[in-house]
């Protein structure tokens, strides 16, 4: 198992995502967005980058779970199904 989410995880997590150029957009997989609707989380398909207009959580796909971990239990459960 890797501690890197990829950008498939993200897609198995919400399937009517949202490709928009270099970017795709999510529902966001942070506690502080749990049940909304918008997809508020985007990912920089090249870099791995991403970033949550709504609530502000940012950085690479590669350190989320290593570095988000602890503010992030609701998303580490979420997409755990997907390890």
């Amino acid at each position: 198992m890797t501690e890197a989410i990829a950008l498939a995880d993200l897609k198995a997590f919400d399937p009517d995502y949202r490709e928009r150029g270099a970017e795709t957009a999510f529902l966001c997989i942070f506690d502080a967005c749990s049940g909304k609707r918008r997809r508020t989380l985007y990912v920089s398909n090249d870099a791995g980058l991403y970033m949550c207009q709504r609530c502000g959580e940012k950085g690479l796909l590669a350190e989320f779970r290593k570095v988000r971990g602890r503010r992030a239990n609701g998303a580490r459960a979420a997409l755990s199904a997907f390890d």
